[in-house]
């Protein structure tokens, strides 16, 4: 299956769980990936990489951006990345 976790918040408790599932799927033989918009305690990009692993993990946007347009952006990938992959299943956290 071709699952898609979709995150405002990739930091603390939601990025322990994103990374958990995310983990599990793909050993289980699953293509996973991550769409999330950065915040200020968002791990930086190299840290994410090394998380994840394999795991494509796309950032949408700065942390920078007001909260709306961080949202507004991450509705619009969500759905055209979700529309493009054909994803089985879609988390939203």
């Amino acid at each position: 299956m071709k699952i898609l976790h979709v995150s405002e918040c990739l930091s603390a408790g939601v990025l322990d769980v994103v990374l958990r599932l995310a983990r599990q799927q793909s050993l289980l033989g699953h293509e996973v990936s991550v769409l999330h918009v950065p915040r200020d305690n968002t791990p930086n990009t190299s840290e994410l990489v090394s998380m994840f692993g394999d795991i494509q993990v796309r950032t949408v946007g700065s942390a920078s951006d007001g909260l709306a347009k961080r949202l507004l952006r991450l509705r619009r990938e969500a759905k055209e990345t979700a529309r493009e992959g054909e994803h089985d299943i879609v988390h939203l956290h």
